[in-house]
């Protein structure tokens, strides 16, 4: 006799929540968004002291073998990619065990916030930083093209902007 979990059951088993533990490594702080494919949590290592971000999959897609496999596949491609306009992919693992087994992905905490959040207020930007925005937006493409990956997500929401000590952003 195996006991069928409900939705609420399920998403509490493969989605964590504030202070879990993940794999024995990384302890959960908070949520900071949701995408189309998962979860995205600011989380600190253990052994470290180190904040990053942790990204799940959406429970439905954890649940299956193949919604693990696509995320395995996603955090592969991503953690190939080295370029200074892609997010860097430090971990990746398993969690859980058996029905609430799921994987996750550790990436790079970046500061600053979203493109979206400057077009967002309507006034005209100066040319120079539109170029230079572009400009490497454009560059993180490229190279993510380079290693035969395409974004599949590219909007302004995932166009992250974060500030230089010296002026400007750098862009990710």
């Amino acid at each position: 006799f195996r006991h069928r979990m409900d939705h609420d059951e399920l998403d509490h088993l493969l989605v964590p929540r504030p202070d879990d533990i993940v794999d024995r490594k990384y302890r959960v702080r908070e949520r900071l968004g949701t995408g189309g494919m998962g979860i995205v949590f600011r989380v600190e290592h253990l052994h470290t002291g180190r904040t990053h971000a942790l990204k799940v999959p959406r429970p439905a897609l954890a649940a299956t073998p193949e919604g693990q496999r696509r995320f395995e596949a996603e955090a592969r491609a991503i953690g190939a990619l080295r370029h200074p306009n892609g997010v860097d992919v430090v971990d990746f693992g398993y969690a859980g065990t058996g029905s609430a087994r799921f994987p996750y992905l550790v990436m790079e905490l970046l500061d600053g916030y979203p493109l979206s959040r400057t077009l967002g207020g309507g006034a005209g930007l100066p040319w120079p930083w539109v170029t230079s925005v572009l400009e490497q937006i454009c560059r993180g493409v490229d190279g993510a093209h380079a290693a035969g990956l395409v974004h599949g997500d590219l909007k302004p929401e995932n166009v992250w902007l974060t500030p230089r000590t010296t002026g400007g952003f750098d862009v990710k």
